[in-house]
């Protein structure tokens, strides 16, 4: 959607960000296929005049990697003209030896957002950092619920999304972190 001057711009923004979140909201959850989704999408590329935005599992992809025993690797690659908020990222985990620390995050660019004022964003790329304390020395299952936000630099936020990821800590490590 792009942005002018009358305001009209602005408005379509705020309309297809409200049918986008209202839509992809349940994808987020599994509770619709990707074909829901990829025909909202194409639907409103038509509206759009030409500006293509990416579903959000595209616009930012996230891994998770184990980075030692005692800390996992998240990684983000973000689109190009797309951006996720700092403070818009939440991780929880569950194990049954070990307690997740709160993520590590590098500095960001501080942004002058129009809805959510000042605000630390990141793009290309955001690796951070995920602490793990455990009480065991085997292998180590993982499952992280990672929720995070962003945004299309040409003017569509997309709602929170959260994803579960499971990994498996290789052995060693307890009482660490």
């Amino acid at each position: 959607m792009k942005r002018n001057e009358n305001g009209q711009g602005r408005l379509w923004a705020l309309l297809g960000g409200c049918v986008l979140m209202l839509l992809l909201q349940p994808a987020a959850t599994g509770a619709a296929g990707g074909s829901a989704i990829d025909a909202v999408l194409d639907q409103s590329h038509a509206v759009r005049s030409g500006d293509d935005f990416l579903p959000p599992e595209k616009a930012f992809q996230l891994s998770a990697i184990p980075d030692g025993p005692q800390r996992v690797r998240l990684i983000w690659a973000i689109a190009p003209g797309y951006y996720l908020y700092r403070d818009r990222i939440k991780i929880a985990g569950t194990a049954a030896h070990a307690i997740v620390g709160a993520v590590q995050l590098p500095d960001g660019q501080v942004k002058s957002d129009e809805y959510f004022g000042r605000q630390v964003v990141y793009h290309d790329e955001l690796v951070a950092t995920l602490p793990v304390r455990r009480s065991s020395d085997g292998p180590l299952d993982l499952s992280l619920q990672i929720t995070y936000q962003g945004c299309a630099e040409a003017g569509l936020c997309y709602p929170p999304v959260t994803r579960t990821l499971a990994l498996q800590l290789p052995p060693g490590g307890a009482g660490g972190a």
